[in-house]
């Protein structure tokens, strides 16, 4: 009886330490959101190719971490041909571990009504664990090109931060955010701006962060292109410059030891 305790308590360890050791669940927080008034609908980062109410999700991970490629989402009044977005909160990416980062591309949107109308396209990720100053800095740069010719339209591009972890969370933003106005014009119109905002302070915790396009669209209006991007960039502790610097200086300092060993042998 005592051997057949020992060997299960024995093994009780063996499993507990196994599972310690397995890599952690894959996470699925990245979402792209599209939303006309109260209706919305959500595609949530998956490996692979996917079929949501008509529309294809793509999910993959490239140099710039995971990929959400949505392809012929319909919703409400709109039809959405294309959707791009990227978070490079994934090990070996672009600017993992120094700069957090949401983009948006390729977006092209139609308004199939004859009305004014408005879609909100959204892409977030949570568990952002860098960077960590006291008071980072959120960059912001949009683009897009629209065909308006029944009447104005505008696009608004606002980075969105939240210190809760919650995926399309706001408690830091930079609102009113990048405002392209197009004019009534048959002819197609590209616009472009950039907005910085800094006093971000994640306070050593895991955030979301957020792009979100407001497309504000005259009837039949549509939108050939939109990109954009949200980064958090920190400032470095001095604590850090003063580790830089005495690397700098040490590195220095066995160049100069190499040369002498060199001369003396």
């Amino acid at each position: 009886m005592l051997r057949f305790r020992m060997f299960f308590g024995t093994a009780a360890i063996l499993a507990g330490i196994a599972s310690l050791c397995m890599p952690p669940p894959a996470r699925a927080d990245f979402s792209v959101k599209l939303q006309e008034g109260l209706t919305s609908e959500t595609f949530t980062y998956v490996l692979g190719v996917t079929v949501q109410n008509g529309a294809v999700t793509v999910g993959s991970i490239g140099p710039n971490g995971k990929e959400i490629n949505v392809i012929g989402a319909v919703l409400g009044d709109f039809s959405v041909t294309g959707t791009i977005s990227d978070s490079n909160n994934s090990p070996g990416s672009i600017g993992y571990g120094t700069i957090a980062r949401i983009t948006l591309e390729g977006i092209n949107v139609l308004n199939t009504n004859a009305a004014a109308k408005t879609l909100v396209i959204s892409a977030s990720d949570a568990g952002f664990t860098f960077p960590y100053s006291a008071s980072d800095t959120m960059h912001t740069t949009a683009s897009s090109t629209v065909t308006t010719a029944s009447g104005a339209s505008s696009v608004t591009f606002i980075g969105k931060a939240d210190t809760t972890n919650t995926l399309f969370g706001d408690t830091f933003d930079t609102s009113p955010g990048i405002v392209m106005n197009y004019p009534q014009n048959p002819a197609s119109q590209s616009k472009s701006g950039s907005l910085d905002k800094t006093g971000f302070n994640p306070l050593g915790m895991p955030y979301s962060l957020t792009g979100q396009f407001t497309y504000n669209l005259a009837g039949m209006a549509n939108v050939s292109d939109s990109s954009a991007a949200v980064e958090i960039t920190g400032v470095p502790e001095p604590s850090a410059w003063a580790l830089a610097c005495a690397g700098v200086g040490f590195l220095f300092s066995g160049h100069r030891l190499r040369r002498r060993w060199y001369r003396l042998s």
